[in-house]
């Protein structure tokens, strides 16, 4: 069983928060990783057949990034206006990420945002972080 499946099952119900999983959010010291990964990291170690496939997958990944990330730089931002073409879809998947402007006007949007700021001030035990100045919720 996967050690993370196990801990599910160990901890049922266990929630965490944002900052649990990233030891530099949440102030604490970071966790050792299961034992797992230093038996994974001792195979590799011992292993020059491992080493070699280790560093040629980060060289092949490091060149497909900077591959792609040339092309999102070059492509630019670009206005849709009239749909979306099958192409730019393909473009958007590979990037991960699509900014949308302009649809609804900035007051209307941050009046939107009057109910979420209203149910927060009722609810002071809303989680979020960091703890001195909440600037991220966890609704």
């Amino acid at each position: 069983m996967h050690w993370l499946e196990a801990n599910r099952q160990e901890n049922p119900g266990l929630r965490g928060t944002i900052p649990s999983v990233f030891a530099s959010l949440s102030g604490e010291k970071a966790v050792a990783l299961p034992d797992g990964f230093s038996d994974l990291k001792r195979e590799i170690l011992h292993s020059p057949d491992l080493q070699h496939a280790v560093c040629a997958a980060w060289v092949d990944l490091c060149h497909h990034l900077s591959v792609k990330t040339k092309e999102i730089a070059d492509a630019g931002n670009s206005d849709i206006v009239n749909g979306v073409a099958p192409s730019l879809v393909e473009q958007i998947k590979a990037s991960g990420t699509v900014v949308v402007r302009g649809v609804v006007p900035e007051q209307k949007a941050l009046k939107c945002l009057d109910p979420i700021k209203q149910y927060i001030a009722q609810n002071p035990e809303v989680k979020g972080f960091p703890e001195y100045g909440k600037a991220v919720f966890e609704l």
